[in-house]
C-alpha cells in the first residue's frame, strides 16, 4: 500500500481554491526543458492574479505541491551564490 494517510482533512485550503490553482497553472505554464522560471516569480505572478479575483492564494508550500502535481517532471534548482540563491523550476 501507499504512505497515504487519508482520513481527516488536515490542509488549510479548499479544493476551490486548489481547483483555480490548477487552472491557473495549466494555462499560464507549460513545461520546458530549456526554461528556467525563479518560483518566486511564478508564485508572485500567481499572487496578483488571485488578488485581482479577490481570491485567497495558496501558500508558496502548497503552490509548489501543486506544480509538483500537474508536473511531475519539473525539477526545482537552486541558482546563485551563498546569499543570493534562487529556486527555480526547470
Amino acid at each position: 500500500g501507499s504512505g497515504d494517510k487519508s482520513g481527516g482533512d488536515s490542509s488549510s485550503f479548499n479544493t476551490a481554491d486548489q481547483l483555480h490553482t490548477c487552472n491557473w497553472i495549466r494555462s499560464h505554464l507549460e513545461e520546458h526543458s530549456d526554461t528556467c522560471l525563479p518560483k518566486q516569480d511564478v508564485y508572485e505572478t500567481y499572487k496578483r492574479y488571485c488578488e485581482n479575483l479577490q481570491h485567497r492564494p495558496l501558500s508558496a508550500a502548497n503552490f509548489g505541491k501543486i506544480i509538483r502535481d500537474i508536473f511531475p517532471n519539473i525539477k526545482a534548482r537552486r541558482l546563485g551564490g551563498r546569499g543570493q540563491s534562487k529556486y527555480c523550476y526547470s
